[in-house]
Order: structure tokens, then sequence, then C-alpha cells
């Protein structure tokens, strides 16, 4: 009977005394969402005019928004907007935009009424025909007329080969201003020692090998790159090798 009384007694404290729960307040440290809708970051535009959408959202009301974009060699022009009425607490904005040749990069900020920043980048790049040029190639490890002691020395020798005693590591890269470097392979005497696949998907592609077997006297190093439009290209450097690991 007393446990009855008791529980009678909280109910009754609950129907005079109802529990308000109150909307959270927002938390004024959040920046804005910054969200490039268009164009989608890492595309591929065969067109010039691409259309551009952005979504800013942010609980305590937006004040200024920014949206600038640059090629990959510095040029481009940009936006600024100000809210001189009410904020907003979500702003959508939409425009066109002429590509430059190659990359292209769009940048967009927004700010709040608390000083918080937030930002957003989407690149593009814009092929301005069928690609039929392929990326070139260049041998960072070793290169050619290099003589190379124990990893450490390198001296430099008029010849268009390269010797290397000591630890033997191979690194090339290739680099493409048309489109996107791709796919990348090492052969040692003919042989595959390695591959990158969608080696970058940018102007540089790299790729890396580190020989962990004995190897001794003159070899022949192959590299072949190719890009997002089947591309390809070789390039090849004989070395003198004496590494005993």
């Amino acid at each position: 009977m007393k446990k009855l009384f008791i529980l009678a007694s909280i109910g009754l404290l609950f129907i005079l005394n109802p529990v308000i729960i109150s909307e959270s307040t927002p938390n004024i440290n959040n920046p804005p969402k910054v969200e490039i809708l268009l164009p989608i970051n890492g595309s591929i535009s065969y067109s010039r005019d691409i259309q551009v959408s952005i979504r800013c959202t942010d609980d305590n009301g937006l004040t200024n928004f920014k949206v600038d974009y640059t090629n990959q060699f510095g040029s481009g022009g940009g936006y600024s907007i100000a809210w001189g009425g009410p904020l907003n607490t979500l702003f959508y904005y939409n425009t066109s935009l002429s590509l430059y040749s190659g990359y292209n990069f769009i940048t967009a900020w927004a700010y709040d009424e608390s000083g918080n920043v937030g930002y957003n980048v989407s690149s593009i790049f814009y092929n301005t025909s069928n690609d039929t040029y392929p990326p070139s190639i260049e041998f960072l490890l070793p290169e050619k007329g290099k003589l190379v002691l124990l990893s450490e020395y390198s001296f430099s020798i008029p010849t268009n080969f390269s010797i290397v005693i000591g630890k033997f590591n191979v690194a090339s890269f290739s680099k493409d201003y048309e489109a996107h470097s791709k796919d990348m392979e090492l052969y040692v005497d003919d042989k595959l020692v390695a591959e990158e696949l969608s080696a970058s998907g940018g102007v540089l592609g790299m790729i890396y090998w580190e020989c962990r077997t004995p190897l001794f006297g003159w070899h022949e190093l192959t590299v072949i790159a190719t890009d997002s439009f089947n591309n390809s290209a070789s390039e090849s450097l004989n070395c003198f090798v004496i590494n005993f690991i």
C-alpha cells in the first residue's frame, strides 16, 4: 500500500509540474557548412561552359559568401556577396562558368554572424579536344649521367647511362597537362616489377620500386605511362648495378 502511495505521488508531481524539453541552442562556434554540388570534385569536362551549384548552411545566420575560381597557372576571377537584410541559415548559389584549358579550381567561403568561416574546394579538368598527347616521363632515381654510391653520394659522369653501387632504388614520375595521369608500369629487363594504377589522377604520376635481391651488371629500366585517354609513352635507362644487399 505504501509503494502504491509513493508511485501515485510521483505521478501527481509530473502532472502538476510537467517536464518541458527545450530546443537545443545553436553552437555559435560551429563554422558554416559549405558544399560544392557542381562541379563534382575531380571531374573532367569536354565543354568550356559549366554550371556551378553551391549550398551553405549555418545555425547562427550567414553574413557573407564568396566564390573564387582559378586555373593551374593562377589566372581566374570570382564573386562576393554580402547580406544587407535578414540573415540566412540556408543559402544556394548557382551560376555558369567558363573554364580555362587544363585544371580549374573552385573555392567557396561562407561567413556567419559569429565570425566563423567555412570553405570547400572542387577541381575540374577541362579537356579542349580529344587528347592525343602522351605523358612525359623522367627518372628521378637513378639519374642518367650519375654515379650513385651507397644511396648517399651522387657524382656526375659524362655518359647517357647511370652507375649504382650499393642500395638500388628506382623512382620515376610522369607529367601530363592535357589529361589525367593514369597508370604507370616499371620494368627491369622486360620484367614487370612495379605498377601504379591511377597513379595520381592529376598532372603528375609517380612510381617507386626498391630492389630487395642482389643485382649485378648491366640492366635496362623501362617506365610506361598512360593517361586517361589511353595515350602511352615509354622511357628507358641503362644502368650498371653492383648491389649485394
